[in-house]
């Protein structure tokens, strides 16, 4: 009996041993990983990210401008730099907005992260999709530019205000350019 079941366990792995060397035979590993197609990039898709992106950059845009110019208003009256000028800023536009200095601040995460994923996206020699991607890069630069002006102020009155001009006429005109590409979000 004892060989009976030995002989049959032999067998069975014999038989499976030989199903196993079959699909050699045609030259591929069983275990040889399929290698998945990259889906098609899909212009409409990436419009509709890019709009998303514009406009919740665009918005984030204005809150920093209204804070920019808190700030340049208070350091023109104070007639010097004060450290507290941020955290008034931030102040004043929460008591005027739904804006607070913590969503701001989760806001640039959410927009940093769009930007990475935006800009990582293969759109191979698609010519207006190459557009929309330097408009998208351009007004994250203003953005980010912007960002760290009235996060982080630094400079003379002068320089600062100047700086704050020029960084708001880029983004504008960086937005505007941006939706010459984009559909219209009626």
């Amino acid at each position: 009996m004892k060989k009976l079941v030995v002989l049959s366990l032999s067998a069975a792995l014999a038989v499976s041993i030989c199903s196993c060397g079959n699909s050699s035979s045609t030259g591929e590993s069983p275990s040889a990983p399929q290698e998945s197609e990259a889906p098609a990039f899909n212009l409409s898709e990436y419009k509709e990210a890019a709009a998303a992106f514009q406009s919740e950059t665009y918005q984030a845009c204005i809150i920093l401008g209204n804070v920019g110019n808190y700030e340049f208003t208070y350091w023109e009256a104070l007639g010097r730099f004060d450290d507290n000028m941020v955290d008034r800023a931030f102040q004043w536009l929460s008591e005027n907005s739904e804006e607070t200095q913590e969503t701001v601040a989760a806001k640039n995460e959410e927009i940093r992260s769009s930007y990475k994923e935006l800009i990582l996206t293969d759109f191979g020699d698609d010519t207006e999709a190459a557009e929309i991607d330097n408009g998208i890069r351009a007004l994250y630069d203003g953005y980010s530019a912007l960002y760290n002006s009235v996060t982080q102020p630094s400079g003379s009155y002068s320089t600062f205000a100047s700086n704050l001009y020029e960084l708001l006429n880029e983004i504008e005109s960086a937005n505007d350019n941006l939706l010459l590409f984009l559909p219209d979000s009626e």
